[in-house]
């Protein structure tokens, strides 16, 4: 006789087919529930594996730093020739350092792996010091007037700041 009951399959008068086959389904059912669970106790570990703002911010600031002492190195041996860092001095510094060197940052810090919302914030910041640096290659002897708000890379701060990003002030030689 076979009867269906409950949604399960009866043989027999003893039911002992059913219940075995029960048995297996719900003992296989929990060995898969436990393989996803550790599964996805797994995935989520890896993916736990540190803050990737932190490192981001780190590493975004290490290059910045190591970049503005290259340039405030090469101002420095302009500044000590004769006569001072004249306009031609500003000029050279400007086209051969200055730009390259904030290029060359911005290039670095876009390339290392960070949340959506910062690559935004970073898009801002490339943004505002593209926009500085155009202004600044028509007339180089801005990098060296204005300071604070006024500066010419006051947008640039503030988008960096903003990401934590201390050390990639708009402008470090002044």
């Amino acid at each position: 006789m076979v009867s269906l009951r409950h949604g399960i399959l009866e043989r027999g008068a003893s039911g002992s087919e059913t219940m075995v086959g029960l048995r297996k389904r719900r003992r296989r059912q929990r060995i898969v529930m436990i393989l996803v669970g550790y599964g996805v106790v797994f995935w989520i570990g890896l993916g736990c594996g540190g803050n990737p703002d932190a490192d981001f911010v780190d590493r975004a600031n290490e290059i910045c730093g190591d970049s503005n002492t290259r340039m405030a190195k090469v101002e420095d041996a302009l500044s000590r020739e004769e006569g001072g860092l004249d306009a031609a001095r500003q000029g050279l510094f400007i086209r051969e350092t200055f730009i390259p060197g904030v290029k060359g940052q911005l290039e670095a810090i876009w390339a290392l792996e960070m949340t959506a919302e910062t690559r935004a914030g970073v898009a801002r910041m490339q943004l505002a010091a593209e926009v500085a640096l155009q202004k600044l290659r028509k007339e180089p002897a801005l990098l060296f007037e204005a300071s604070g708000d006024k500066s010419l890379f006051a947008d640039v701060d503030q988008s960096a700041l903003a990401l934590g990003l201390n050390q990639c002030r708009g402008n470090p030689v002044s």
